[in-house]
């Protein structure tokens, strides 16, 4: 993100990926993972002694400016998306979510990705029209862009573009992202079918939730080279079931989202711990989900991983021992000790200011849950720090 950020070396942690862990140093320079390990004259060393280095996280479903919006309860379980949306209309015309819906599309948006930021995610994949504000270099996240989208086959054309408007537009390489068969009704088992017969189902085809699909259908994605965006914590509030991820993981056809807090989990952290509660899947499993398999999802190889040539976006947590491949899962977004991206870091403990500073960074002192931290100044503006709960400005 920040050209001009130093040449850094991280040194003394352990390297956490799905494939295991090593103990090795970690250079970041021009915003990408050095294919040297060994410090040269004028690095920036931090040391990390007694820390994890995982990547930056990668979300594959966000709707950004969603996330100021009061979490919606529109009863259920119910049998699909569409009949919870219809059943949320009166609560979205309250003076609570009136009063969100005067705040800014952009703003909204930004306060999103800030959410994102303080929970490890680096990428997110959003599933709305992309903004202006999302190519700044001061936006708190890397967004998917080109992308191609349409909200959904009975909303097509009523939000947003019809599938064909949407197909048209998107461009070549780029994915196509769809809400698809979210529902346990006879219309989301047969959506697939029916995006088939629209040409919408192909290699660059990313089906959102997909809860109705059935092992037939899911063998049809694996088939047709698509791929699902697996968003548990929503399906389960909404529909009260979820989709069998095993068999598009092991084929490295799904990736985890989370959604958004009108629906899904607060983070996509928690949505980890969700993931794992729901499905039973080991750490190693739960990791791809948010690395290297959403990666392959989203079309981003250059993401997921601290390999050479890696953007350098990372996350560095205290190793507390046990498995390193679980220690994300369901962990608390204060405990995070900080937050790289684009080899700059951008959320710390306060304790490591001086990493920050060294860095070139122009600090601001806030209280993320109640522990102190120091942040980024550029990408946390008061107007989107003041919609997140939890996050408030401190004293130096």
């Amino acid at each position: 993100m920040d050209p001009h950020a130093p040449p850094t070396l991280l040194t003394g942690a352990r390297v956490v990926g799905p494939e295991g862990e090593r103990r090795a140093d970690v250079r970041l320079e021009e915003g990408r993972v050095s294919r040297e390990a060994i410090g040269r004259a004028g690095d920036l060393v931090v040391p990390l002694d007694g820390h994890l280095l995982f990547p930056g996280l990668l979300n594959a479903h966000e709707h950004l400016g969603l996330n100021a919006f009061p979490e919606a309860d529109a009863g259920g379980p119910r049998a699909s998306a569409y009949d919870w949306i219809d059943a949320l209309q009166p609560l979205l015309a309250s003076d609570s979510f009136r009063e969100v819906k005067r705040v800014d599309e952009a703003l909204r948006a930004r306060h999103g990705a800030l959410k994102n930021l303080l929970s490890g995610v680096t990428t997110v994949a959003h599933h709305d029209p992309w903004l202006a504000e999302m190519g700044d270099p001061s936006f708190p996240v890397r967004v998917v862009h080109p992308y191609g989208w349409c909200h959904s086959l009975r909303f097509a054309g009523r939000y947003g573009p019809t599938v064909a408007e949407a197909l048209a537009a998107t461009p070549a390489g780029a994915r196509f992202f769809v809400h698809l068969a979210e529902g346990t009704d006879a219309e989301a088992a047969g959506e697939l079918s029916r995006l088939e017969r629209l040409g919408g189902l192909g290699p660059a085809t990313v089906l959102v939730h997909g809860v109705g699909l059935g092992e037939a259908g899911v063998a049809r994605v694996i088939e047709r080279g698509a791929a699902v965006v697996w968003c548990p914590a929503s399906n389960l509030r909404v529909l009260g079931a979820t989709l069998d991820p095993r068999a598009l993981l092991a084929v490295g056809r799904l990736a985890l989202g989370s959604d958004s807090r009108l629906s899904g989990a607060s983070d996509l952290l928690a949505e980890l711990g969700v993931a794992r509660e729901s499905a039973g899947l080991e750490p190693e499993e739960l990791l791809r989900l948010v690395t290297t398999a959403a990666a392959a999802v989203l079309g981003r190889p250059d993401a997921g991983h601290l390999s050479a040539g890696a953007v350098a976006d990372v996350v560095v947590v205290r190793d507390e021992g046990g498995d390193p491949a679980g220690a994300l899962t369901d962990l608390p977004r204060a405990r995070l000790r900080a937050v790289v991206l684009g080899g700059v870091p951008r959320v710390a403990d306060a304790d490591l200011r001086p990493w920050l500073e060294a860095a070139g960074v122009p600090v601001r002192h806030v209280l993320l849950d109640g522990v102190p931290k120091v942040v980024d100044a550029r990408l946390f503006t008061e107007e989107a720090s003041a919609l997140e709960p939890g996050l408030s400005s401190a004293a130096e």
